[in-house]
């Protein structure tokens, strides 16, 4: 929490923090994904699809610290800590590699329907690319657009 804390005071749009319960998608405990919300004050075009962010292995939502506020001019940025990194839940996936890919789209599926987001543009880096590719072939109808940033 302190780590993210320092490097989110860079950023100048002001920003919420809250978790979004995406429910027991590995079949234990509820899954709580922290989840940053940032809103420039007084955007108006509340029509622009939202920019949803999601980061690499070993990271959390503060690595994006240095890109947000240019992101966030001209619409809402969310950016995710995935389940096991940074501050969301810690659940216990599966052993098998191909259901821990659906484990982790549905997370992200759920996540998009919890905080009542239609369409969503997706940048997903390294594993979160990985990641956001997975979730395009399998929801591309919920996306506007999908970057990948160095995925593996």
């Amino acid at each position: 929490k302190d780590a993210e804390e320092k490097f989110i005071n860079f950023i100048k749009v002001p920003s919420e923090g809250f978790y979004v319960n995406v429910g027991k998608i590995t079949g234990g405990n509820e899954c709580k994904i922290w989840t940053r919300k940032f809103q420039k004050p007084g955007l108006k075009d509340e029509n622009k699809i939202p920019l949803v962010m999601i980061h690499g292995m070993g990271a959390g939502l503060a690595m994006f610290a240095l890109n947000i506020d240019s992101l966030a001019q001209d619409r809402v940025v969310f950016a995710i800590d995935l389940p096991g990194f940074g501050r969301s839940s810690r659940p216990e996936f599966s052993s098998d590699p191909e259901e821990v890919e659906r484990q982790y789209v549905t997370c992200i599926e759920e996540w998009r329907k919890q905080v009542g987001l239609e369409k969503i543009n997706l940048l997903g880096h390294s594993f979160g690319g990985f990641l956001s590719a997975l979730y395009t072939m399998e929801y591309q109808d919920r996306l506007h657009k999908t970057i990948l940033a160095d995925p593996w």
